[in-house]
């Protein structure tokens, strides 16, 4: 969850991936490790299925500007 009263914020909820997704963002794990990560973790789950969820889910924070690419913070050098 997300959120701030005193700016009028949106609030944003993950389901227990997107907050697993979330945290390995943090860590500064690239797009194909996570994958690579989440496999791992759920085995069951063919890896197409996954880095198709992954990357969906980075575009809608990167959307929401809550998170931002490498590519991206280089254009603003």
């Amino acid at each position: 969850m997300f959120s701030d009263a005193h700016f009028n914020l949106k609030r944003f909820e993950f389901n227990q991936t997107g907050a697993r997704v979330w945290e390995m963002l943090d860590d500064a794990r690239t797009v194909g490790e996570i994958v690579d990560d989440l496999q791992r973790e759920y085995p069951e789950i063919p890896k197409d299925t996954i880095a198709t969820a992954v990357v969906s889910f980075i575009s809608d924070l990167e959307q929401q500007w809550l998170a931002v690419s490498q590519e991206r913070l280089r254009e603003y050098e």
